[in-house]
């Protein structure tokens, strides 16, 4: 009799929550790069860690404390290639941590978005995924001139591109109101108070 082979899926939020649950353990490693993070995902670990040590342990720092967002998202993005099952987690620089809450908000949204997208292959899925999004509204007024708008809007946002907040000052123009963006509330209400330091009139309510 052969043993059935059931299929190995991508691991996801709520997978490890239910193996925590049932009490099953969860494997997980710290790796900092490709070659590593191939062989561990074939090897079928379910989470994979990308830490700040590799300020050290890579980079040759002598603490971890002078690593930067950039080089954290480098190799999250190099870990992230690598994967097809495993969760990885991207460690939050400790500077970046020390610094303002709306900058810690922004760059939380860039370590989650680091996973490449897979054409034909499961969907991706991190922490980003399951939270209740929340649209930034911003709301036509009468006092600032468009060209304003839209740069205060590049100034708020700084994921949009010049064609999109153009895009979004007109319609707010034109229908009263427009979408900045979609994001968890935590975000969300980091981007309202950056809109509404330019004197514009902005809100948030739930997607």
């Amino acid at each position: 009799m052969t043993e059935k082979k059931t299929e190995r899926k991508k691991m996801t939020l709520p997978d490890l929550q239910a193996m925590k649950q049932d009490g099953r353990k969860i494997t997980m490693l710290s790796i900092p790069d490709y070659p590593m993070a191939l062989l561990a995902d074939q090897a079928g670990l379910d989470t994979i860690l990308v830490g700040d040590s590799l300020a050290m342990t890579v980079l040759g720092y002598e603490t971890t404390v002078p690593i930067t967002m950039e080089e954290m998202l480098h190799h999250t993005k190099a870990v992230t290639r690598a994967t097809r099952y495993a969760f990885v987690v991207g460690d939050m620089p400790l500077a970046v941590g020390a610094r303002a809450s709306h900058d810690e908000g922004e760059n939380r949204i860039l370590i989650l978005s680091t996973s490449p997208s897979r054409e034909a292959e499961q969907e991706q899925q991190t922490a980003y995924d399951f939270l209740p999004r929340y649209s930034v509204i911003l709301h036509n007024d009468e006092r600032n001139a468009m060209d304003f708008v839209v740069a205060s809007l590049l100034k708020s946002v700084s994921s949009l591109s010049t064609a999109e907040a153009i895009s979004i000052m007109l319609e707010a123009h034109r229908e009263g109101k427009a979408v900045v963006i979609l994001c968890p509330l935590e975000h969300a209400e980091l981007y309202r108070d950056r809109i509404r330091t330019f004197g514009l009139a902005a809100t948030t309510e739930k997607a």
